[in-house]
C-alpha cells in the first residue's frame, strides 16, 4: 500500500498544529512562559520575532507542496518501473519526468561527462 497519502496527511496535520500555536501567538495579551526553576518568566512575542514566524509558515507550506510532488513522481516512476516498462512505453509527459529522475546533473561533474550520462540512460 502506498504511504504517499499517510504521509502527506501526517505532515498535514503537524502544520496545523503549527498554525494553532500562530493563532495564539497572535492574539492580543499573547504571553510566553518560561519556567526558570522556581520563577517563572513572561514575555511577550515581540514583533520582529512573528514576522519570522509568518515567513516560516510559507517556507512550511513550500516544503509540504514540494515534497509531496517529489514523492508522487517518484511513486509513478516506480510504477513505471515496477510494470517493466521502459523509456518508449510511456507517454511524452511522463518521458520528460523520467529524464529529470533518473538524470539528476552533478555539479562536480564535467558538462561532457552529463552529456554521456543522458545518452547513456536513453
Amino acid at each position: 500500500m502506498s504511504t504517499l497519502i499517510p504521509e502527506y496527511e501526517l505532515r498535514v496535520s503537524e502544520i496545523l498544529v503549527y498554525f494553532e500555536f500562530l493563532e495564539s501567538l497572535l492574539e492580543k495579551d499573547a504571553q510566553l512562559h518560561f519556567p526558570r526553576g522556581r520563577k517563572l518568566k513572561y514575555a511577550r512575542c515581540g514583533e520582529d520575532l512573528l514576522k519570522i514566524l509568518k515567513a516560516n509558515t510559507f517556507l512550511i507550506l513550500y516544503n509540504l507542496i514540494e515534497s509531496s510532488i517529489r514523492n508522487g513522481v517518484a511513486k509513478i516512476y516506480d510504477a513505471v518501473r515496477s510494470d517493466g516498462m521502459s523509456y518508449v512505453d510511456i507517454c511524452q509527459q511522463l518521458k520528460v519526468i523520467w529524464v529529470h529522475k533518473q538524470f539528476a546533473p552533478d555539479e562536480g561533474r564535467k558538462i561532457e561527462n552529463n552529456a554521456k550520462r543522458l545518452m547513456e540512460l536513453i
